[in-house]
Formats: structure tokens, sequence, C-alpha cells
């Protein structure tokens, strides 16, 4: 497992990071994207965590023993999904990605993109 402060634990630091950036892309009028990648065969959730955090130019969470999740401010759900082919491609570790929607709060995004069944395919379901 990974040490403490190398990756910010659980599904609460996810969601305080999303936030976050909920309010910023409210200021600034961008888009925002959140993504969770799970691997079951990884050889660690550090290195996993590694892959996405270099694929999405972005810091990860750890949201599962071998899931991490990721916000993607400036980014739409193809975008998110783009970040998630690369890092399929790099590991093969498949995910899911959704878009922040009208009015929705960080612990809704947050539910909405972990409950994610595609979190199998980096091609996800669309989201409604």
């Amino acid at each position: 497992m990974t040490s403490p402060g190398t990756l910010p634990a659980g599904r609460a630091a996810f969601v305080d990071a999303l936030g976050s950036e909920i309010e910023r892309a409210a200021e600034r009028g961008t888009r925002l994207a959140a993504a969770v990648v799970r691997d079951a065969e990884a050889a660690s959730v550090d290195t996993l965590a590694d892959i996405v955090r270099e694929a999405a130019k972005a810091p990860v969470y750890l949201v599962g023993p071998r899931a991490v999740a990721v916000a993607l401010p400036g980014t739409g759900r193809a975008e998110a999904l783009g970040i998630l082919a690369r890092v399929e491609a790099s590991c093969g570790a498949r995910g899911s990605a959704v878009e922040l929607e009208a009015g929705e709060t960080a612990t809704q995004l947050a539910v909405r993109v972990l409950a994610q069944p595609g979190a199998g395919s980096a091609h996800g379901s669309p989201t409604t």
C-alpha cells in the first residue's frame, strides 16, 4: 500500500479537491471532468497513480484498493476519455470519466464518477 503523504487517500480528499475545482470552474467559466481508473492487476497502486498522474498532469487520489481518481479542470468528457485511453495504452488499466453538470455538487460528481459501470472501460457509458 502507499505510504502516507505519497498519495492523498480517501474519497473525502477527492470530494474536497472536486469542490475546489468546481469553484474554480464556476469562476472561470470552464469545464471540469472527473475520472476513476481501476486496475486489479497493477503491480502497485503507487505505480497506477504515477501512470495516471503523468497522463492527466494532475494530482490523483486513492479511492479504493486498486483505484485512483482525478479531477481534470478545463477538460470535458471527451478529453478525459482521451487521457484514459493513454493510461490504458500504457498499462492496461481501464477507467471512466464524467463531466460536471450544471448545479452539480462535488459529492454528486464524485458519486457519479465512482459509480460508473463503465469503470472497466476507457470508453465508458454515456452520461445522462
